[in-house]
């Protein structure tokens, strides 16, 4: 059945998270008519608020979508990850799909990219737009930084008036806990001995400009999209947005795109967007089998007087290219959609960062961990009724009391490896992976992630020509020349550094002291190492790429009235962590896209 054939708006987006949603609410606030299409619901409960809640929200089933990827072609070293599940073929690959898409269940940490990352775009595209001066316009225009006071805000390069709420977790009224504190100041006594930087900064601002500029390191504590001790992000803008200008922006929900549509005279010229009307219609969420076969979706098409704009993500957004005639010629025939334009870059150079966790035992239980439930009723957990009542207490925290920043060794660029100090084992994802480690109280881990990796080898691509089937995803991982796996074991090495002569210290869990050589690190790594900010699958590049599957305004190459903008776009993983910069893109999107109508209707 098909409905809504006379539908059209000026803009049609797919996808509301960090890409989709700013730019929505920015064509919207510009005067255009904009159709949001969401996948999921407008789902949102006690988890999605409350920041120490992120690994809920990433559990919740009415909006999660789990993706299983693959590591490796390899099949015996796929199984030596203990987090790989044969029945699915893949390890678990947390996704969402509510309004606000991953922003609703990421860990809300924000950090500015480097300047180099804007630099590199500029280099390969001869586009001077993405200089790092213009481009740290962006961030200033969405950021309303509520930890600093404002003369000191704008001296340090910041926003004080957009509609992204940054803070820094108030928890002055969570329980003192002596081993907690004691070991920090430990680690950060190891970390200033062993790197000699000179008096450590307690206060460093990951966001300040001279940081982005100077490529600092040192220890910070956690900048957090919050506003009030509250998860704030795309949801909240495109909310608000849309309750000023309700007859503008309209947000189609439970809607999955199925296909580009085109014009019968013009074959590369986008008209709109079909989808399937319906709840859980995507075999990512965990509610797939219960829901899908009650009725059949309703097929509805929505049309544009302007432009088709793709915001799915880094898995969907080359998935519909694909599924619309729009990729790898040979990867189309295998399905027999019919090929519209040959763009062999759809899907591929897909990237992600590496993260490997040390883990150690201590003498206690961790207060915190022996007093959170992590309820949904504040009478069975007073840290929610703390939280509820007075935004106070330990859940005003993302779970990570200090963070470091440093070169994996001294000569990079950049620095490239963050560590995360967290009062929980965590190892990655898996099956109920939160749940299973809430029980133990007294292990710390030091997460090392390694930031600005080499390898651009992974992969997305279509197993079925059925829209409702996930895609092959495989990230190919450490198939570079080995330098992210030295890297990452330089950041490992350090971890352990950090945790030598900890007064509450055991004994280290994993991967326990046996694993010592250079070797057997990186045979640990190679095995475990686990990501979760996929990126780089529809590339910006240069006009004589023939990889590159957009230009530098976002266009995919061939197409006419067709744009991409989400973490796919990016031509090599930028940053540390991956939403500040997509929320970058979809300002200077928003931007560009405003400035070309205009051109247009002169």
């Amino acid at each position: 059945m098909e409905k809504n054939k006379k539908s059209k708006f000026d803009y049609v987006i797919v996808g509301s998270g960090a890409g989709g949603g700013p730019l929505a609410a920015n064509l919207a606030l510009a005067g255009f008519t904009v159709m949001l299409l969401e996948a999921g619901g407008k789902e949102a409960s006690v988890s999605y608020s409350v920041p120490s809640y992120a690994p809920l929200a990433a559990d919740n089933e009415y909006y999660r979508w789990d993706f299983f990827v693959r590591h490796y072609k390899d099949q015996k070293q796929q199984e030596k990850d203990p987090k790989f599940v044969s029945s699915k073929d893949g390890i678990l690959y947390p996704r969402s799909s509510t309004l606000g898409g991953c922003t609703a269940h990421n860990a809300m940490i924000t950090t500015y990219p480097s300047n180099s990352d804007w630099e590199y775009i500029q280099q390969i595209t001869g586009d001077d737009s993405w200089n790092p001066i213009n481009m740290r316009r962006y961030f200033e225009k969405i950021e309303n930084c509520r930890y600093l006071d404002s003369i000191t805000a704008k001296e340090t390069g910041h926003g004080t008036g957009g509609w992204l709420g940054v803070e820094k977790a108030n928890i002055s009224k969570a329980p003192k806990d002596w081993q907690l504190i004691k070991t920090l100041e430990t680690c950060k006594e190891k970390g200033f001995n062993a790197e000699k930087i000179g008096p450590i900064n307690e206060n460093l601002d990951p966001n300040a400009i001279d940081v982005a500029k100077d490529d600092s390191s040192g220890y910070f504590t956690v900048p957090q999209s919050t506003y009030d001790m509250t998860r704030n992000g795309s949801r909240e803008f495109v909310l608000n947005v849309q309750k000023q200008f309700p007859e503008r922006l309209i947000i189609e929900t439970h809607a999955l795109a199925s296909k580009i549509l085109f014009d019968e005279k013009d074959d590369t010229k986008a008209i709109g967007i079909e989808y399937l009307q319906g709840a859980y219609l995507y075999a990512a969420t965990p509610r797939y089998n219960e829901h899908c076969q009650l009725t059949e979706p309703e097929t509805k098409r929505v049309y544009v007087n302007e432009e088709v704009i793709l915001a799915c993500g880094v898995f969907n957004t080359p998935q519909l290219l694909m599924l619309s005639g729009i990729g790898d010629k040979e990867q189309l025939e295998e399905f027999d959609i019919a090929i519209r334009i040959n763009l062999p870059g759809v899907g591929n150079n897909l990237q992600d960062r590496y993260e490997i966790s040390l883990i150690n035992e201590m003498q206690s239980s961790f207060k915190v961990n022996e007093i959170a439930k992590y309820s949904d009723d504040p009478e069975d957990d007073p840290f929610l009724s703390q939280w509820l009542k007075h935004r106070e207490g330990p859940y005003n925290s993302i779970g990570s009391p200090l963070m470091y920043m440093k070169k994996s060794f001294p000569e990079k660029i950049n620095p490239d490896i963050i560590l995360f100090a967290r009062t929980v084992r965590f190892e990655g994802f898996f099956p109920n992976w939160f749940w299973t480690f809430r029980p133990i109280h007294n292990q710390f881990s030091w997460t090392v992630l390694k930031a600005h990796t080499n390898n651009r080898n992974g992969v997305v691509k279509l197993k079925s020509s059925n829209p409702r089937d996930t895609p092959y995803i495989n990230f190919n991982s450490f198939s570079d020349n080995g330098e992210d796996l030295n890297d990452l074991t330089e950041g490992f090495k350090f971890a352990r550094v950090l945790m030598q002569d900890s007064p509450f210290k055991i004994k280290e869990v994993l991967p326990g002291v046996e694993v010592q050589s250079d070797h057997d690190i990186k045979e640990f790594i190679k095995n475990q190492a686990w990501g979760h900010h996929a990126s780089c699958s529809c590339p910006i590049g240069a006009d004589d790429d023939k990889m590159a599957v957009l230009d530098s305004r976002f266009r995919v190459r061939g197409a006419k009235k067709l744009r991409v903008v989400d973490a796919s776009v990016f031509p090599k993983i930028p940053g540390t962590f991956i939403v500040t910069p997509i929320y970058m893109v979809s300002e200077k999107a928003s931007e560009v896209i405003i400035e070309d109508q205009k051109n247009r209707n002169k």
